[in-house]
């Protein structure tokens, strides 16, 4: 019996879980499209990020490379993934 309750209670956390990331991603959506009218477009959008990684990205590179082997790879792919992010949040 207690494992039935351990199992749904787990089930019931991973739903919960994902609920969140739905409604969380969604929200996201929102303020990406607020974000979009507020500084005039996605070409608005895709300027301001072509100055902020004008900025970020040469100390990020220069930080990236002081690091030793697996902890320089992990934050490449890291910057790897969140330009792909940024690639599809600016679709």
């Amino acid at each position: 019996m207690a494992g039935e309750d351990l199992g749904t209670q787990a089930r019931d956390a991973a739903y919960t879980a994902v609920g969140f990331g739905v409604l969380a991603f969604q929200r996201l959506q929102v303020r990406r499209r607020e974000l979009v009218q507020q500084v005039g477009g996605r070409e608005g959008v895709a300027r301001f990020v072509r100055q902020v990684e004008g900025a970020v990205d040469p100390v990020l590179d220069g930080v990236e490379q002081r690091l030793p082997g697996q902890a320089r790879t992990a934050v490449h792919r890291a910057r790897l993934a969140g330009k792909t992010v940024e690639r599809a949040l600016l679709r």
